[in-house]
């Protein structure tokens, strides 16, 4: 009887958590033809799923009315980035300012080196050079700025190497000042953009804000609807050099106030806007429909900028098919928690070109209430404990019985 009772009690609360019916939205999935798939999640999906993506599902509904799971991979990273095992050998100083040296104890490929430092308000440039013995050294990078400020107004800081890929055993950093410098720690890393298309999503003609006591140049970029952003690129009108730190963020909420509704922006990622490279900046991707860039101009006059392009890796998912049923994709579902399925170990070994499937629009589910998990509820919580209590005394008072 106890054993009844436990798998039943487990049975009802898998159903209640699970199942298909608990969320709101469906698209039916055609032309499966082998194990493996590719499904790439449509636009209109975006306004209703969560930011993380951890209410889809694949469903199927067998020939017997039993509901299956699907198991899949996302592919949904802009880049990849891969940390590089290093060594500081040596910092030191002369006349000519303060110089940091890393050895890469095996031949790889960098096209980053993060650095973080105690001091809060510097505007430096630069030199990044690499060897392979220490004796002949080879310009990376010249004149690089890096910076950081702290004030009342503001805090913006700026300290990462981006450059061709190198491979170099050695790499040092020419730090030309005065003034203390105390690195806290460094990183160096290999980052790679994904190979798969980027899709250029369309706009809304953006307004610009310029702030001269913050001395900044805020810009509003409204989409026509909420998509997945991986990537901005800006186009700058003026022909002379320039270097500005600019601020990415995204909108993820809104708040009504007494003067109307104001949007919630939380930080997306940051950059420098130069003439020395194309102004393009990968970010992780964010679900979102408005964008905030804040150009820190310093004591420069505002910079015209002519385009803004928003882009993003499409939401792609490799899905395993070992059944014949009727398979839907679901989705919108608050308390969906991400699934964990075994492929994550094998990834390697699934098959490099896949069949796109064809999705059918979005079918509003007729009964999408989202169940209250079982043991969250504490009367469900109560009344189980006290079901346990009784059955434990039963058994008592019956071995009781029988031993005496």
């Amino acid at each position: 009887m106890k054993y009844k009772l436990l798998f039943l009690l487990l049975y009802v609360y898998n159903f209640t958590y699970a199942q298909m019916h608990t969320y709101a939205y469906k698209h039916t999935l055609s032309g499966i033809q082998n194990q493996w798939h590719q499904v790439q999640l449509p636009n209109e999906t975006f306004k209703q799923i969560k930011q993380n993506v951890a209410d889809i599902r694949i469903y199927g509904i067998t020939p017997k009315n039993d509901t299956i799971e699907v198991p899949y991979l996302w592919t949904i990273d802009p880049a990849t980035t891969t940390s590089i095992d290093f060594k500081m050998i040596n910092t030191s100083q002369t006349a000519a300012g303060h110089f940091i040296t890393f050895e890469i104890p095996i031949a790889k490929s960098i096209n980053e080196i993060e650095l973080d430092f105690k001091e809060t308000d510097f505007d430096w440039k630069v030199q990044l050079e690499g060897s392979q013995d220490q004796k002949n050294w080879y310009t990376i990078l010249e004149d690089y700025r890096i910076l950081a400020i702290k004030n009342s107004l503001e805090q913006y800081e700026f300290t990462t190497l981006n450059f061709p890929a190198a491979k170099y055993q050695y790499y040092r950093i020419h730090i030309p000042t005065k003034e203390e410098v105390n690195l806290l720690k460094a990183s160096i890393a290999y980052h790679q953009k994904n190979t798969t298309s980027f899709l250029n999503y369309p706009i809304q003609p953006t307004t610009t804000k310029i702030d001269k006591k913050r001395k900044t140049s805020q810009i509003d970029i409204l989409l026509t609807e909420p998509v997945p952003v991986s990537a901005i690129k800006v186009v700058v009108a003026e022909d002379y050099d320039y270097y500005r730190p600019m601020t990415i963020q995204y909108a993820t909420d809104s708040l009504q106030t007494p003067n109307g509704w104001k949007n919630i922006y939380q930080y997306f990622g940051n950059g420098v806007l130069s003439s020395l490279k194309g102004n393009e900046f990968l970010l992780q991707s964010k679900i979102t429909n408005k964008i905030r860039l804040t150009i820190h101009n310093a004591d420069n006059p505002p910079l015209s900028i002519t385009a803004i392009t928003i882009s993003g890796v499409p939401y792609q998912l490799t899905a395993r098919f070992t059944e014949t049923a009727n398979y839907f994709l679901v989705y919108g579902n608050a308390k969906a928690r991400k699934p964990t399925y075994d492929l994550k170990h094998y990834a390697d070994k699934i098959p490099r070109l896949l069949q796109p499937l064809m999705i059918g629009p979005a079918l509003k589910m007729p009964a999408a209430k989202l169940v209250t998990p079982l043991f969250a509820n504490k009367a469900w919580l109560w009344g189980l404990m006290l079901l346990i209590i009784v059955i434990l005394g039963g058994f008592t008072l019956k071995m009781i019985r029988e031993s005496s």
